[in-house]
């Protein structure tokens, strides 16, 4: 199986990427696809930018096909991401306890990743995003994103958390 994830290492812009947000601040919030160097690599990274207290994320719907063990990882770094609150994370929007670990303050490029199986019958359409702040947990700072990926593989890694996503109602 390939990569579930389309245009994750924003090669092609924005595409197929929806951005969503919540600002309580007009205008303090947005996001822009630029250049970056991860591990001395060139890159193009998706960065999301809070200079108010905010939630905002970039999503995309993936299938997981029933029984199949996805990794969904990412590079990604924080810059002045407030020590409160929701940090720099991946997450299933349809399921919320499918996360990764969060970033907050400044941090160097790191990747962050979770696993996650489809225990149902069929397949099942879920959206992952790459998100800084949550609902209820507003912050400011900067999020930055490349290498958005979603791949099967035989096992989940040890150390990092399997979340079972069921049929649901």
């Amino acid at each position: 199986m390939s990569d579930l994830v389309r245009n994750g290492t924003f090669a092609d812009g924005s595409s197929v990427w929806r951005y969503e947000k919540f600002e309580v601040e007009p205008q303090t919030v947005d996001w822009k696809i630029t250049a970056c160097d991860i591990e001395g690599l060139r890159r193009t990274c998706a960065v999301i930018d809070h200079r108010a207290p905010a939630d905002s994320r970039l999503v995309q719907p993936i299938v997981l096909e029933p029984g199949v063990v996805i990794k969904i990882s990412a590079w990604v770094r924080a810059e002045q991401v407030d020590p409160v609150g929701k940090g720099v994370h991946l997450v299933l929007l349809d399921h919320y306890e499918a996360e990764s670990a969060e970033l907050h303050g400044t941090t160097e490029w790191q990747p962050l990743r979770f696993y996650v199986v489809n225990s149902g019958a069929a397949p099942k359409t879920v959206q992952l995003a790459a998100r800084l702040g949550t609902w209820g947990s507003l912050v400011g700072g900067q999020a930055w994103f490349s290498d958005i990926m979603a791949q099967a593989v035989d096992e989940p890694e040890r150390g990092f958390p399997l979340f079972v996503i069921g049929v649901t109602k």
